[in-house]
């Protein structure tokens, strides 16, 4: 699952643009 990978992710700076990402590639799957 993406969502595991980014909260594993060890940039914080990036959590929130990764986090961002992936709820965009999520919805346009959908």
């Amino acid at each position: 699952m993406k969502i595991l990978i980014i909260f594993a992710h060890p940039n914080q700076k990036s959590f929130c643009g990764a986090l961002k990402d992936s709820f965009i590639d999520g919805v346009k799957s959908n």
